[in-house]
């Protein structure tokens, strides 16, 4: 509902309690937070493999009590083509649920128009696309990425065109948001959302904590809804960043 959303809005910045991005990829492909793509691009030279985890407590009328529970697997590795392009291939599976089917593959790109300066946000526009399998989904987004200065907080916005989304046509501009807070030494929080689309069950957000290494390595831990599952539940992700950091 719209409602959830503009209090979700409230939340995340009338808290400021959030986090980095999370592993280099979200849940369709594109690096950013868990579920929402960001104005983040991948280092030139540098690969990003992840795949990330969820699982989902989705409607099924033919199950015992009405719900089943199944798990998303998504796997993508990014790459950074120069300073203001990243490309990268993603797949996208669904296991345990009743009616599975074939695994969707696909790819995306993002490119950097404006870097960030302390008066201005980093802008991004990407586009994604998965073939086949349950989750087809063709998106394209603009991405915005703003560091509040002198301070551990990031927030993260922009707007999205789903066209198809887990299989289903959408095509429909909805906003998306998220905002990061640096914890301790190597961790940090986030919170995410944006407006649920038709089709969807349950309200998508996210709030997912992460371990970052200096050697490149990012644990996600999440509490996560992506749209078709009816609540958030719990997931994680694993990446790895490799080559260049220049």
């Amino acid at each position: 509902m719209r409602h959830v959303f503009r209090s979700l809005t409230a939340m995340l910045f009338a808290s400021i309690l959030w986090a980095a991005p999370a592993v280099a990829q979200s849940v369709y492909g594109p690096g950013g937070l868990f579920i929402n793509p960001t104005a983040k691009i991948t280092p030139t030279g540098q690969f990003e493999p992840s795949t990330l985890v969820l699982t989902e407590h989705t409607p099924y009328a033919d199950a015992p009590n009405g719900f089943h529970q199944s798990t998303w697997i998504s796997s993508a590795v990014d790459y950074g083509v120069s300073p203001r392009l990243e490309v990268g291939a993603a797949i996208v599976t669904i296991t345990n649920a009743p009616d599975a089917g074939d695994a969707s593959v696909g790819g995306y790109a993002k490119y950097l128009l404006l870097g960030e300066t302390v008066t201005r946000p980093a802008l991004a526009v990407g586009a994604t696309y998965l073939g086949g399998g349950q989750t087809g989904f063709r998106e394209g987004f603009m991405a915005l990425r703003k560091k509040i200065p002198h301070s551990p907080v990031t927030t993260h916005f922009g707007v999205q065109y789903a066209d198809r989304v887990d299989g289903i046509d959408k095509h429909s501009f909805e906003p998306f948001l998220g905002v990061e807070l640096k914890l301790l030494r190597n961790w940090s929080l986030s919170a995410e959302g944006r407006p649920r689309m038709n089709g969807e069950n349950g309200q998508p957000l996210a709030l997912t904590l992460v371990r970052s290494t200096p050697r490149g390595y990012q644990v996600a831990f999440t509490w996560a809804n992506n749209g078709p599952s009816s609540t958030p539940q719990l997931g994680f992700g694993i990446g790895v960043a490799l080559g260049s950091r220049r």
